[in-house]
């Protein structure tokens, strides 16, 4: 019921802070917890045509996780399942163009929730971070291909990392930015928010671990697309 009334809405953004949506994804979450995990990807089929929609479920998917132990451990072990199952749609063309870099893949990256979202969460304590980055290897790169040229993946990427030691932050997040900017840094100099920063912050660590000249490809690339805060690090 509540699903047919976010997909028959039409005026506006009928769950504008995404609450209806942690609902949802709570229950979806509980129902997987106890073996079905088919209830949720037939929600993400039913809504595979609204890409914003989409990404706020997956989104909340995540957020849900965040609230409890059982919780976190079912995402973990559903998320590259997840991940599979919407790249298999973008193939079939079911995703609609959206923000996300005309695909609305960025909220496949888990990323901590910040302030604004949602109304009521279910909390005991502090939010579980409960991805792996590394453990998500695989299904990460199968992501890149599509992610590229998207600002909001590139920042989705900065944030998924962020629980890494720099080391590792470098070492396996700097060839997956390099991958989403490369492939057409025009719309990331124009459009992502975190990455300038995080290349100044991890550029030491590059040159420590010998990607100082992949850090310097992303760099040049940014600033010939029009990434001024970058200028005095280019070549």
């Amino acid at each position: 019921m509540q699903r047919r009334a976010l997909l028959e809405y039409e005026h506006g953004d009928p769950d504008e802070r995404a609450t209806h949506s942690l609902v949802s994804t709570r229950a979806l979450l509980t129902l997987a917890e106890d073996g079905d995990d088919d209830a949720l990807f037939e929600h993400i089929d039913a809504l595979a045509e609204e890409s914003k929609l989409l990404g706020k479920t997956l989104s909340a998917l995540s957020a849900a996780a965040e609230e409890t132990p059982a919780r976190a451990s079912t995402a973990r072990r559903i998320w590259p399942d997840v991940i599979r199952h919407v790249l298999s749609l973008r193939d079939h063309k079911r995703v609609r163009s959206s923000y996300y870099g005309g695909t609305g893949f960025a909220d496949l990256i888990p990323n901590p929730v910040g302030e604004l979202p949602y109304l009521y969460r279910e909390l005991d304590g502090k939010p579980i971070i409960w991805w792996d980055p590394l453990e998500l290897r695989a299904s990460v790169e199968a992501w890149l291909t599509p992610a590229e040229g998207s600002a909001a993946c590139v920042d989705r990427l900065i944030g998924f990392i962020g629980m890494l030691e720099t080391e590792d932050q470098v070492r396996v997040g700097l060839p997956w930015v390099a991958a989403v900017v490369l492939g057409d840094p025009v719309p990331i100099a124009r459009g992502a928010y975190t990455l300038s920063n995080w290349l100044v912050e991890v550029r030491s660590t590059a040159l420590d671990v010998r990607l100082l000249s992949k850090w310097q490809e992303v760099v040049d690339a940014l600033v010939v697309a029009g990434d001024g805060r970058l200028a005095a690090y280019s070549d």
